[in-house]
């Protein structure tokens, strides 16, 4: 009769759960190592991150003396991975290596061995790991069994080989954790039985009748075997019988000369990130989560700066460190992330940044490279104030964040079919550029779909760039109804801020007449369901300065929907004390409204939008142009005096 070697596994504590590590350590952890602890033939490995342990070092040590205890005689196995739980194929080699390293040194010195096995974050798998495991002398994978081809999974371990190096993937299977879960001890084994041995007889590997079963089980599903003894349960049964069933961990298992699957496994993620089908790989993911993969372009990034050589290690390791925190990723690939669980990662990426700043000679840039990958150039801004990234798309800031160790503070979502019935048509960020009809600004108004304004998803073109002068010349070219108009759009970056200036030019026959709208969209950083955000905003006419009702849209404010002839417009994050101002060169109409993105299917609010607008009435004669611009400041700034805004 074949044997059946069964390692269960406890998976690591996730962000995206709600419940805090004191219950996850008061209902899971505590009773199933005194589980353990009492009955020795009873084998099980743990995974854990680096804040966990962090957690244990420092209100539970107890756990960990016990479970070092455990190790010792071989009855726990501590998996390996990355110390912040990153997603490992995302990152540099470097990255990778020293997270990896860092768990391992943590593990070690907490329970006396250091750990022969890895766990990833969310199975997320790429070949290129099995050069990341070699080095970082790791034998073997844990993953789930759907990455694997159905044809290998037949109960031992794969072989996977790549460029001369070898290591080993152990796959879990989701449907025999269920089988346990639901089934009585004695009906578990019949069907674990049942399904090892059409395994070998569907293969012609099979030479021997050692096999491997792992379970690896969250907390949630480790919760609830132990509220209904599932473990005690299944110990009886096999004392009480001659069953083929062994405990065991995957490390004391690889010591057997048991048979091994040859394979190659290029990519795959956790099934449920795939729960539509549409993604074989993490790649495929991010493409289709465009604020993930902008803040993955932010830490792919300063990864790059600060694993530049420098002279200076101690600052680099602090860096290092700051990196390291922001690359968690629950931030990236938790299916109700929100934008404050983003602006975390945000932050520390911003402070890791600033670490290195502080040692470079050149503190301020402004330089042009393919920053996302998406094929075209962008113009990343790295000046004394801020950190901002102008794309050729719409010619708008798609990034900006605040040297005061801020979020992104154009980290905005767009609103389409999975918030709500409305759709933009375009992504949203600083100065994107509209020419609206009078009905179209209306709707605009409104809130409703007006159009994308014809140049927010134009591809502009870059005329003239000077790094040396921080200066940025972009054109573009469209179609508004039936006449042609281009624009110019110049950017004289400074340490401050920015000055925009416009030139548009009528190259059609007849008379243009539009609304020439530049719409600033300030993503609430700290956005919570229950805390909207803190903006406050100043408008100054000629004669008057009111503060505006941030909860209200400009049509509920005024009368005829706007403001006329404004000198500046002052948007203050009073959490964080930073100002941003506009001031035009001439006077300008402004509306605005407040966009919370609410999740359609599941109704949870995951950001929220505030939406700031500059806006001309254009009256262009054929062939001519006309020339608009404003500068645009960030400053720290003081508590804004509250005042009423009544309607004109």
């Amino acid at each position: 009769m074949d044997l059946i070697y069964v390692s269960f596994s406890l998976k690591s504590f996730s962000l995206c759960d709600t419940d805090s590590f004191e219950t996850y350590y008061s209902e899971v952890l505590k009773p199933l190592i005194k589980l353990l602890n009492k009955n020795p033939e009873l084998h099980f490995s743990f995974s854990f991150s680096g804040s966990e342990i962090a957690y244990f070092k420092k209100k539970k040590n107890e756990f960990l003396k016990v479970l070092s205890e455990l190790v010792k005689r071989n009855q726990c196995e501590v998996y390996g991975g990355a110390y912040y739980k990153p997603v490992l194929p995302l990152l540099l080699p470097s990255d990778r290596n020293g997270q990896i390293d860092l768990l391992t040194s943590e593990i070690r010195q907490h329970t006396g061995k250091a750990p022969r096995g890895l766990c990833l974050y969310n199975d997320v798998w790429d070949s290129s790991l099995l050069q990341t495991l070699n080095s970082c002398g790791m034998d073997y994978v844990l993953l789930n069994e759907a990455i694997i081809p159905e044809e290998k999974r037949n109960f031992l371990a794969v072989q996977m080989s790549e460029l001369g190096k070898s290591r080993q993937i152990y796959g879990f299977s989701d449907s025999i954790t269920q089988d346990f879960l639901n089934n009585e001890s004695s009906e578990f084994i019949k069907i674990l039985q049942k399904k090892v041995s059409k395994a070998n007889n569907d293969s012609s590997l099979y030479t021997d009748n050692k096999n491997i079963v792992n379970i690896a089980l969250s907390k949630t599903e480790a919760k609830f075997a132990l509220q209904n003894d599932l473990f005690g349960s299944l110990l009886n049964q096999l004392k009480d019988s001659s069953e083929n069933v062994i405990f065991s961990t995957i490390s004391e298992y690889s010591k057997l000369k048991a048979k091994k699957t040859p394979a190659f496994i290029s990519c795959g993620i956790c099934p449920k990130m795939n729960t539509t089908g549409k993604y074989d790989s993490i790649y495929d993911f991010m493409n289709a989560n465009p604020r993930s993969q902008a803040l993955y372009n932010r830490m792919l990034y300063v990864s790059q700066l600060v694993n530049q050589p420098n002279k200076d290690k101690a600052h680099q390791r602090l860096a290092r460190e700051k990196l390291w925190e922001g690359q968690n990723g629950d931030v990236l690939v938790c299916a109700n992330s929100s934008t404050s669980n983003r602006q975390v990662s945000y932050k520390k990426l911003m402070e890791a940044e600033n670490i290195i700043r502080e040692t470079s000679e050149n503190k301020e840039s402004v330089l042009s490279f393919d920053y996302n990958y998406d094929g075209y150039p962008e113009y990343v801004c790295r000046m004394e104030n801020y950190f901002s990234c102008i794309s050729l798309k719409g010619g708008a800031v798609q990034e900006f964040q605040s040297i005061k160790n801020t979020g992104n503070y154009a980290d905005n979502y767009s609103r389409s079919q999975a918030f709500g019935d409305v759709t933009d048509g375009y992504d949203r960020g600083l100065f994107i550029d509209h020419l609206f009809t009078e009905d179209q600004f209306k709707k605009y108004l409104r809130k409703e779909a007006a159009g994308n304004g014809i140049f927010s998803q134009v591809l502009y073109e870059e005329v003239k760039f000077s790094a040396k002068h921080h200066e940025l010349l972009l054109k573009a070219r469209a179609n508004f109804g039936n006449q042609t108009v281009s624009i110019s759009k110049k950017y004289i970056i400074n340490s401050s801020g920015m000055n925009i200036q416009y030139i548009l030019k009528n190259e059609s026959e007849n008379q243009l007449k539009s609304k020439f709208c530049v719409e600033s969209n300030f993503a609430h950083i700290d956005f919570t369901p229950v805390n909207t955000g803190s903006y406050k905003v100043l408008v100054a006419t000629e004669t008057e300065a009111r503060e505006i009702d941030t909860e209200k849209t400009s049509l509920e404010c005024f009368d005829q929907g706007f403001v006329h002839n404004i000198n500046v417009a002052q948007i203050t994050d009073e959490s964080n004390g930073i100002s941003f101002s506009f001031e035009p060169n001439e006077n300008c109409s402004y509306c605005f409204y407040p966009l919370t993105f609410i999740q359609k299917e599941t109704d949870i609010p995951l950001g929220m939008t505030y939406v700031s607008t500059l806006f001309w009435d254009i009256d262009i004669a054929p062939g001519k142009e006309i020339e608009k611009n404003f500068n645009f400041t960030i400053f720290s700034s003081h508590k804004i005096r509250k005042k009423s805004a009544p309607k004109n």
